[in-house]
């Protein structure tokens, strides 16, 4: 597997919400204010690959469903009450953690 990074994570707002007019607990932060694009119901996104040598790549792009953010889960698992601890046990035995939503494939 090549290097990549992660750039931006985003979101998606319900259809319809408005982002300057969303009240302190649910407002947009960071990047994500200044998105013209990023608006309820939809988002752009481009992606820019440098550095590449050689021939024969094909890059796979996902848009996933994540129930629970990994940063909170790890946040959550360092509390080791019984409630969480049981949590922490069977989602790390579960494989339903993401849905992918839908995925494009290309070769540059």
């Amino acid at each position: 597997m090549g290097n990549f990074s992660y750039v931006k994570d985003n979101r998606l707002l319900p259809n319809g919400f408005d982002k300057q007019a969303a009240p302190n607990d649910v407002k947009v932060a960071g990047e994500a204010v200044t998105d013209a694009n990023f608006i309820g119901g939809s988002d752009e996104i481009s992606y820019s690959l440098t550095g590449l040598t050689g021939t024969g790549y094909s890059v796979t792009v996902e848009m996933v469903y994540q129930t629970l953010a990994y940063g909170f889960a790890q946040d959550l698992f360092k509390d080791s009450s019984k409630e969480v601890t049981d949590f922490k046990r069977m989602y790390n035995a579960s494989n339903a953690k993401v849905t992918i939503m839908t995925s494009t494939t290309f070769t540059p």
